[in-house]
Formats: structure tokens, C-alpha cells, sequence
């Protein structure tokens, strides 16, 4: 992956969406410059002095890992790193098509750059490439090629993120890079599937469309994620620390992040984004998230499958596979049936492998099992 070096503002034309800016006589689509790497000059021996900070490829995690080398073991050939995000130390080879390193001179205009218009059109661009894949690997089985190539495209995304991040009036987060990636990708799932209703059992005219609780997802999802990417995992929300307005007076800097975050994806990033936030973002730094949260995942909220009649209030289980990112809550309530869905007998709370999924059909099934990409599941915690 080798993003445009030696050029200027000058050369940067904001509209063109498949061009790294580089000179006239040497533009090359992005779709080539996010390949995999190909160093052929590089030698066996890939040298990365310690305090070096860069992405580091591990097939276990589902976000790529920014880390710092500590240390070099020249009799293992292994680097000790330190996890920005959990502070844990552990040892790897570095392989060069493993690493990302930010401070590398081909990645200078994506982590450089002050043209705001190339640094918007080109995440989104990444962003949505990085959905495609995820989709195509949960249904082929030989993908270990095509993780590689998502865990560049992830870290490139990351790379302009923090960039934006940086820029005047534009500070959004001062959390980990892994962390503000996950939310970020969570986001545009939102917005690349934020239609709450089975089109299956809408045609049938099994299910209308549910406008009100598809506004009221989106409120939340949005809000949620506006917070987590300002205040991290430590911040709980409760009954008096309610939306992201309390923040206005217990970590102004905090709460004026969120208000930036919220601002600069509903209105300033693409117009895909705007069109969809369009009918939520004014007032949601008011949306009552501890109130909102118990009412999604309440009793009456019955999810629904393709052979089922719907029932007063119900969700279609595509809505939680949205809204368990953001909450450990959403998936025990509806994996496990905690609170004894509408007309499902209480052994189902027993967490057996065979009631686990009250209403699911087979593949749907296998799509909760496999998908590991939910916040509860990367970062282990119960917002």
C-alpha cells in the first residue's frame, strides 16, 4: 500500500475520488495504491529502530494494532511492542508487509496533508472498501490474502482519521488509534444499513416500515458512538449522567469533541452520511442514551425472523446485528433471552448452543457466531 509521495496542496484536486495527488505524469488509481506492499528492494533483515510507533498485522485481532517498539532480541529475530490501546507487551517479527509504519515517507501526504476535501472523500472511500471485504471474507472460507489487504486499507483509514483528528477545529477523539478505528468502521456499518426493516417481510406486507424506531436507533447509534469516541470505555452512562450534554459540565473538552464529531460526520464528510443523519443530528447531544437503551432492549422488544408474524414493538434481528456494537446488553438480551422474549419459554436463558437464538433461522445463525467484528467482542466491555 503505498499512498502518493512528493506532492502539494497545489496538485491535490478535492473532486477526484480515485486519484492519490501526485503530478499529472505519475497519478495512479487509488484501487492500486492500497494493494498489499511490494518491496522487492527490501532485505530479509527489516530494521525498525525502538520508539517506533506503527500498525502491526495479528490475524487475532479484528482492528489493526498500533503499537511502540520497546525492543529489538537479535537472538529470537523478535521485537517487543507495547499495545497502545491495552498497554500490554508482546513480541513480534515485524514482517514488512505485517507493519504499517505512519512516519514512513509514502505514507507522508496521507498523514500530512491539510487538504480537508481529499482527506474526506478518500476515508470515505476506504471505508467503504473496507465493508465490502468484511462481507465477501464471512462467506469465503480461503481469506487469509484478503485480511492482509484489510488490514492495510484499515490502517490507511485509520492514518487519515487521526489526521483530520488533528487538524484545526477538527478534534474529535484523543483515544487509542484501535479504538477510534472500530467506532469509525461501526459508524459506517450504520450508515451503509440504516434501513430497520426486513424487505422480505415488507413486500409481503408482513411488516411496515417502522419510522419511529428507525429514528430512534439511528439517534442512538449515532450519539453512542459520538460519545465512546470522545470519552473511551471508562465512561458510564447512567440515570444522572444521561446524553452527551453532561459532558458539558463535568469534561467540557470532552463534551466539545462529541459536539465536533457529531458536526463533521452529519453535515461536513459525505453527503451519504448527511442524507442519512440528516433527520437526527439536531438536538442529539440531548438524546437521553440511559432511558433510549433500556427501552430498545425492554421485554416487548421481540426480535422477528422470516417466517414469523411480527409482534407489537418488535425489531428484525438485522437491527441488533447494528446496535450490539455498540453494548453487551443488546447481544445478551437477544442471543441469550434474558428477558424471556415474547411467547419463548425462560430455559432459554439456560446459554445451551441449541436456544441461545430464539427466532433465528440457520443463517442468520451462523452470521452471529461468525462475525467477531461487534465492539462487545473486540474490546470486551459492557457499555
Amino acid at each position: 500500500m503505498h499512498p502518493a509521495t512528493n506532492t502539494t496542496e497545489a496538485n491535490a484536486n478535492p473532486k477526484d475520488l480515485n486519484m492519490h495527488k501526485r503530478p499529472m505524469k505519475d497519478r495512479t488509481p487509488v484501487s492500486s495504491l492500497l494493494s498489499l506492499p511490494k518491496r522487492a528492494c527490501l532485505s530479509c533483515h527489516f530494521v525498525v529502530p525502538s520508539s517506533t510507533m506503527l500498525y502491526v498485522y495479528r490475524p487475532e485481532n479484528v482492528y489493526p494494532c498500533y503499537a511502540t517498539v520497546k525492543h529489538f532480541d537479535t537472538t529470537a529475530g523478535l521485537y517487543t511492542l507495547e499495545d497502545e490501546t491495552t498497554k500490554h507487551l508482546f513480541r513480534n517479527k515485524l514482517q514488512h508487509q505485517h507493519v504499517v509504519i505512519p512516519s514512513d515517507q509514502c505514507y507522508a501526504y496521507s498523514t500530512t496533508t491539510t487538504n480537508l476535501s481529499w482527506l474526506k472523500s478518500t476515508l470515505y472511500v476506504l471505508l467503504t472498501e473496507i465493508q465490502t471485504i468484511r462481507q465477501h471474507v464471512r462467506t469465503n472460507r480461503d481469506y487469509s490474502s484478503e485480511l492482509l489487504l484489510l488490514f492495510h486499507k484499515q490502517a490507511h483509514a485509520s492514518m487519515l482519521f487521526e489526521n483530520i483528528n488533528s487538524l484545526p477545529r477538527h478534534n474529535m477523539s484523543s483515544q487509542s488509534r484501535t479504538f477510534n478505528c472500530a467506532l469509525l468502521c461501526s459508524l459506517h456499518d450504520m450508515i451503509a444499513t440504516h434501513s430497520l426493516y426486513d424487505e422480505t417481510m415488507f413486500l409481503t406486507n408482513k411488516q411496515p416500515r417502522i419510522y419511529t424506531t428507525e429514528k430512534t436507533l439511528k439517534k442512538f447509534c449515532f450519539a453512542t458512538i459520538a460519545l465512546r469516541i470522545t470519552t473511551g470505555t471508562d465512561y458510564k452512562v447512567t440515570s444522572k449522567r444521561r446524553s452527551i450534554h453532561s459532558l458539558s459540565v463535568a469534561d467540557p473538552l470532552k463534551y466539545a469533541q462529541s459536539m465536533t464529531f457529531l458536526h463533521f460526520f452529519s453535515r461536513d464528510f459525505n453527503d451519504h452520511y448527511t442524507e442519512t443523519l440528516s433527520p437526527v443530528h439536531n438536538g442529539l447531544e440531548n438524546f437521553d442514551l440511559h432511558k433510549t437503551k433500556h427501552n430498545l432492549i425492554a421485554k416487548r422488544k421481540a426480535p422477528l425472523h422470516n417466517r414469523e408474524t411480527p409482534k407489537g414493538g418488535a425489531m428484525h434481528y438485522k437491527h441488533y446485528r447494528i446496535y450490539d456494537n455498540l453494548s453487551a446488553s443488546f447481544r445478551i438480551a437477544f442471543l441469550n433471552n434474558v428477558f424471556n422474549l415474547q411467547g419463548h419459554p425462560s430455559q432459554c436463558n439456560n446459554y445451551s448452543s441449541t436456544d441461545r437464538f430464539p427466532l433465528l433461522t440457520e443463517e442468520q445463525k451462523l452470521i452471529m457466531l461468525d462475525d467477531n467484528n461487534q465492539l462487545w467482542n473486540v474490546f470486551e466491555t459492557a457499555w
